[in-house]
């Protein structure tokens, strides 16, 4: 008998041999897209109906076959994405808590279904009540007692690509806005927490619409961004005065700026996006963000990273008249290759001293 007989064999009758199964159904998660896509994916089709039968003790063993065979396989992913019950059941799961190792399988999975828009967007129509959902899954961001990377943060951060997921972020969590209280977090977190954290963060400044929001929680929100870049630096008394005052406490020797580069170039990614809207620019200038990336930019050694934050720079110290508009992402092609020719100018005279 082959493998696939021998599933729906499995499917029909109790009377099994479990090892027999568990290597049948393992031998799953290591098929080709090809062979699991044939006759209509009727071997993953077996599996999800061993899968609903009174045999929970296989359930675990299922899971992995489908994260194994979804891992490089959109095929894959997009038949899982069409079987409803199932994916009810996994979107159900992601709050479930009684069943440890499964809400582990489950997670891992769902990050291999969300991985890409595509499959992500089908993800999300699966999703009932999505601020609950959000708010469940920034709590492994949140408990610094882990080493290792959990999947309920990897999930989220795959699901900003959602709209829906990114404005849910704003809405208030224990009296303060959800990314707002990951950004507080910042200072305690693991590292792999604080990379997916601004991960999050800058898909969440993607939407000229949240700027507004963003705005309304400037304080916060910018003190928990650019705590990473606080350090020494040199200001004159007008300049001082003109930095948000409890940043002020940060802007010594005694502060260390980030270490990694990809957190650091994350959080230029983000203030790049908020730069690029009026209220978010309005909302920077008025706390003295272009002094604080001032001296970071003297300080930063990653060429990439430098470049960025000149670009964030050369936009906060032109007026809204020089620019002309809103929104830079609206700008015309050569509109905005035109502005980029003179942010490049602009970032060479300020490592001159500027």
């Amino acid at each position: 008998m082959n493998v696939e007989e021998d599933l729906r064999t499995a499917a029909l009758t109790y009377d099994i041999n479990e090892d027999d199964v568990f290597s049948k159904i393992r031998s799953v998660g290591m098929m080709s897209s090809e062979t699991l896509s044939a006759d209509s994916f009727s071997i993953l089709k077996c599996l999800l109906e061993l899968f609903y039968k009174p045999m929970e003790w296989l359930q675990p063993s299922i899971l992995e076959a489908f994260i194994n065979a979804s891992a490089d396989s959109l095929e894959v992913s997009n038949f899982l994405l069409t079987c409803e019950n199932f994916m009810n059941y996994v979107v159900e799961s992601i709050s479930h808590h009684h069943y440890f190792q499964r809400r582990l399988l489950v997670l891992a999975l769902a990050c291999n279904l969300t991985c890409k828009l595509q499959t992500c967007e089908v993800f999300g129509t699966y999703m009932k009540d999505i601020p609950a959902i959000v708010r469940e899954l920034s709590k492994a961001l949140l408990d610094n007692r882990s080493p290792n990377i959990d999947h309920a943060a990897s999930l989220l951060r795959n699901l900003t690509q959602l709209k829906s997921v990114r404005d849910a972020m704003f809405t208030e969590d224990l009296g303060a806005p959800l990314i707002i209280t990951l950004l507080n977090s910042n200072k305690y977190a693991m590292h792999w927490q604080r990379e997916i954290m601004f991960d999050v963060v800058r898909n969440c400044c993607f939407d000229a619409d949240n700027h507004t929001i963003i705005s309304a929680i400037k304080e916060p929100f910018f003190t928990g961004l650019l705590y990473s870049f606080f350090g020494e630096g040199e200001f004159r008394d007008w300049e001082w005065q003109l930095i948000y005052p409890v940043w002020r406490t940060y802007l010594t020797a005694t502060i260390e700026r980030e270490a990694s580069c990809r957190i650091r170039f994350t959080i230029l990614e983000a203030l790049y996006r908020i730069s690029a809207s009026r209220v978010g620019r309005e909302a920077m200038r008025s706390l003295g963000v272009y002094y604080v990336l001032r001296e970071y930019h003297k300080w930063e050694t990653d060429a990439d990273a430098n470049e960025l934050c000149g670009n964030v720079i050369g936009i906060l110290i032109q007026t809204e008249e020089e620019i002309g508009c809103d929104n830079i992402m609206e700008w015309s092609l050569e509109k905005e290759q035109n502005f980029f020719v003179k942010l490049q100018s602009t970032a060479k005279e300020i490592k001159t001293g500027i």
